[in-house]
């Protein structure tokens, strides 16, 4: 019973995370036009379903207290390096995201005419092989302990969480700062549409005083 309640939650949660980003790749899907918003938010729902699957994965696995195959080093460093990765990705993949509603945003035109659905994958694929690529030597610390007792992999001197969280700092600093740009822009146009409303109705007012 305790053994179906515990795997019974996450999988519901993740279950329901999935569902949620199935719909959001249907809607950018629908979208009309061929601008690079659509290949954005379909490429990050899919890397948010694979780490919502990888999570409940890990909470079954987890209860059953077997995850991974730890015969070698090897073994343990490929296994740290694609969890680490699949956890990461969309934290990147949102940067693009952001990135990209400010441009439409900001330079409309520019925007229409050099951000489509295909250039997108030209910023996309090197991104995501970026973060896979700064992960390995952080894998690298990883390694396969056998203390006589338990077999498990671990980390040489506790550092690879710190360098992990190092990686991790980045895309949230830029999402960060294109989210407060974007609302700064958004509440400068209002502020100015405002005024120029406030400006005709004074002027009507004035000519049928």
């Amino acid at each position: 019973m305790g053994f179906s309640f515990v795997v019974l939650i996450p999988a519901v949660l993740c279950t329901m995370g999935c569902l949620s980003q199935v719909v959001m790749i249907l809607i950018a899907k629908g979208l009309q036009g061929d601008f690079s918003a659509k290949t954005f938010l379909q490429v990050l729902s899919v890397a948010q379903v694979a780490q919502q699957l990888y999570i409940m994965y890990l909470s079954i696995c987890g209860t059953l207290g077997y995850c991974f195959l730890m015969e070698s080093d090897m073994q343990c460093k490929f296994q740290y390096h694609m969890s680490v990765w699949i956890f990461l990705t969309p934290d990147w993949l949102a940067v693009p995201v952001s990135v990209d509603r400010l441009n439409a945003i900001q330079f409309p035109v520019w925007y229409k005419q050099n951000c489509t659905t295909k250039t997108a994958w030209y910023l996309l694929a090197p991104l995501v092989a970026m973060v896979g690529l700064i992960l390995v030597p952080i894998s690298a610390f990883i390694v396969r302990i056998d203390d006589g007792i338990n077999v498990y992999c671990s980390n040489k001197n506790g550092i690879v969480e710190n360098m992990v969280g190092v990686v991790g700092i980045p895309p949230i600093l830029a999402v960060s700062v294109a989210t407060l740009a974007l609302l700064y822009i958004i509440h400068g146009r209002n502020k100015k549409s405002n005024n120029a409303t406030d400006d005709k109705e004074l002027i009507i007012f004035k000519v049928g005083s």
